[in-house]
């Protein structure tokens, strides 16, 4: 609360309606044998990730392509989905061709297997602007991670924070150190959920995270 406090002296917190936090809902989407994980944790330089995205108080949903490629940037293609397609979670013909068109610009390829449903993200979240340099602050609590029967849910207690800065640490950044507040080094919310709900059961980069979050929780 008290590094909130302080972002609050020189950002905006977004405000819709009079609300300050809104529910999302992110479906990810994977191989079998965990194809997008796989690359992810191996740090691969050409990788993607797909999932659905629901903002659950405006209910709308998309369909988003996550392409991390030259200089480490990440670009982000979205197409709106019905809450039917949402609720299916399945990389229909018409979304595959949306896929492939969006990575023609990209040295991506995608694997040869079916990407079905793997986790299920569910939170609230809170974003802020800052007035004085290109940076936006998330700020994600009450996230629960499930796939079939296996849950993980962090309570009230635990907050993830992501500082987007378009040119690199920022005065954010040293604000935050001075508050004692420092980066994880993996913290991917789909990597990290599948350790947590033991669908990842192997040790891997982002094992230490998930660890560090059922201390917490």
């Amino acid at each position: 609360e008290d590094a909130l406090q302080s972002l609050t002296s020189t950002c905006d917190l977004l405000e819709i309606d009079g609300k300050h936090s809104f529910r999302y809902v992110s479906i990810y989407l994977d191989t079998d044998d965990h194809h997008c994980f796989r690359d992810h944790n191996q740090s691969r330089r050409h990788r993607l990730k797909l999932r659905f995205r629901h903002y659950a108080d405006t209910r709308q949903s998309y369909f988003e392509v996550k392409v991390k490629g030259l200089r480490n940037q990440t670009n982000k293609y979205r197409t709106k989905v019905d809450l039917d397609q949402l609720e299916n979670a399945q990389l229909t013909p018409d979304l595959r061709s949306f896929l492939e068109q969006q990575l023609l610009s990209h040295p991506h390829k995608i694997a040869d297997r079916a990407y079905a449903r793997t986790i299920q993200v569910d939170y609230e979240r809170m974003t802020l602007v800052s007035r004085e340099e290109p940076v936006r602050i998330t700020i994600d609590h009450r996230l629960t991670f499930s796939h079939q029967s296996n849950v993980f849910s962090t309570g009230d207690d635990l907050w993830v924070m992501e500082v987007k800065s378009e040119k690199g640490r920022s005065a954010v950044d040293r604000l935050l150190s001075q508050k004692g507040i420092r980066p994880v080094p993996r913290c991917s919310k789909y990597c990290v959920g599948l350790s947590l709900i033991n669908e990842i059961k192997r040790i891997n980069r982002f094992t230490s995270t998930a660890n560090r979050i059922r201390r917490m929780t």
